[in-house]
């Protein structure tokens, strides 16, 4: 029997095992443990825990104030086009690249504009954080290479031994 097919059973099963009597439980449990090939004490622990009511989580809290797939696809397109800047300094950032959005993408609604200018840095880092596994980069914002490394040059023959 699939997973599926056998929570059905048991939904049901639990239903004539409920309304039985003590010793009609007995011949009801030895059926379900030759049905199934379940042992009797994880038998009668399904049957015990198939009583109780599922419990529903209850979302608390302030509702959202950005939704997500509104302001998520303008603040990632300018985070991408600003090298991947942090919140602080994307927050800086957005009044600079806002206005010129509109020319390169769709124009924006107002209500998304003043959005974005009034969202916090920690709300900004809060929405691209899933971006930011996705296009992972290291922790400075230099870019790795060697090239850099030859055109700095780095003075070795000072000592300040006193």
């Amino acid at each position: 029997m699939g997973k599926l097919s056998m929570e059905l059973y048991l939904k049901n099963f639990s239903k004539r095992y409920r309304a039985a009597g003590k010793r009609e439980k007995g011949i009801l449990l030895q059926e379900l443990c030759d049905s199934s090939g379940y042992h009797k004490k994880h038998a009668i622990r399904l049957l015990n825990t198939t009583l109780k009511k599922e419990k529903r989580k209850i979302k608390t809290g302030r509702p959202n104030v950005y939704p997500e797939n509104i302001y998520i696809e303008p603040l990632k397109r300018i985070w991408l086009l600003s090298d991947q800047l942090c919140g602080k300094r994307l927050k800086m950032a957005l009044p600079l690249w806002l206005p010129f959005y509109g020319e390169a993408y769709d124009v924006l609604d107002p209500e998304v504009y003043q959005g974005l200018l009034s969202m916090s840095a920690a709300t900004i880092d809060r929405l691209l954080a899933p971006l930011r596994v996705k296009y992972k980069r290291s922790l400075s914002g230099t870019k790795p290479g060697s090239i850099l490394k030859k055109h700095i040059p780095v003075k070795t023959n000072q000592w300040n031994g006193g």
